[in-house]
């Protein structure tokens, strides 16, 4: 039987995901990079992380709300961190997100690939899936890498 590849186009998923690092032959896809409309793609494992839908307010809780208000704002001017990829300013927003969301135990921004991570698609290490939920297992060994993505802003 041949191998297959699949993939699964993102454009219309709400909430922030994780795209963890894994031999699956399915690809995700996402338009990133803001107005640059980029088209980028992971091949891996799709986990949803640290949305909620409050009831009583009828919006989304997400890093996805913070992250958007971000990178649509300044210092980005809307334009979203495109091909000049993340600042340090960027890193240090990204994790009080992550803390925000009781993420930042098991995710850290990829420093090494800062220069290929922009709007709506940051490299990231999954160092566990402990704070992330009790539903995900089995993605060891640790530290492992994933992609954080949420909705482009264009």
């Amino acid at each position: 039987m041949a191998n297959i590849e699949l993939k699964i186009d993102l454009f219309e998923h709400i909430g922030t995901s994780l795209i963890v690092s894994w031999p699956s032959n399915v690809f995700y896809c996402n338009q990133t990079g803001g107005h640059c409309c980029l088209q980028s793609e992971y091949e891996g494992i799709l986990v949803p992380i640290g949305n909620r839908f409050s009831y009583t307010e009828q919006k989304l809780e997400s890093p996805e709300v913070d992250l958007s208000d971000y990178f649509c704002g300044p210092p980005h001017r809307g334009q979203g961190a495109t091909y000049e990829g993340l600042s340090n300013e960027d890193v240090d927003f990204v994790n009080s997100v992550l803390q925000k969301y009781r993420l930042d135990n098991s995710l850290s921004v990829n420093l090494e690939k800062l220069s290929s991570s922009h709007e709506a698609w940051i490299y990231m290490w999954l160092n566990d899936l402990v704070n992330v939920g009790p539903y995900y297992n089995g993605f060891a060994p640790y530290p492992r890498e994933a992609v954080l993505t949420w909705e482009n802003s264009d």
